[in-house]
């Protein structure tokens, strides 16, 4: 019992700035649709280069927006790069909670996030109590937030949350 109330002592101190934890908080929700958002950034991409026969045609001569253009900004695209980034620290993070770590953590963010499971049934099925939840959510975030700061997850790279 004093490990649990050390936790939560600990959890309490936790600090995320505010910015960071939303972009975390949007990341794992949006974890299994990060390829959407990618395609969605591509489609806007394109859409604002406009490409055309005739703009392919310029660029023989000129500098003009060509699919290679285009394709150099998917390349480019911080937005893109950050989405990617994401995308594996969250995957790599959930692979080390569940071959490493306690199972409960794996299934917190595993049911919460990605199968977006309602608390009462998340509670049950991780047989904890509001209070844990909620310092277990803290808890992983904060070391998601350790882990995204190494990997500079939160320098340059616009994600609209």
């Amino acid at each position: 019992m004093l490990g649990k109330e050390v936790f939560m002592i600990e959890a309490r101190k936790i600090v995320i700035p505010k910015e960071a934890e939303k972009e975390i908080t949007f990341m794992l929700f949006n974890y299994l649709n990060i390829d959407n958002l990618i395609e969605k950034r591509k489609k806007d991409l394109i859409e604002n280069v406009n490409i055309s026969n005739n703009a392919w045609l310029k660029s023989l001569n000129e500098s003009a927006n060509t699919l290679e253009d285009v394709v150099i900004k998917f390349d480019n695209d911080k937005t893109i790069l950050k989405l990617k980034r994401w995308k594996l620290l969250i995957n790599s993070f959930n692979s080390r909670l569940y071959d490493n770590e306690n199972p409960v953590y794996y299934w917190l963010i595993r049911l919460k996030y990605m199968d977006k499971v309602e608390e009462n049934t998340l509670l049950e099925k991780l047989d904890i109590d509001k209070e844990e939840l909620k310092n277990l959510d803290i808890y992983l975030k904060w070391k998601l937030y350790c882990l995204a700061v190494e990997r500079n997850l939160f320098d340059g790279g616009e994600v609209n949350v």
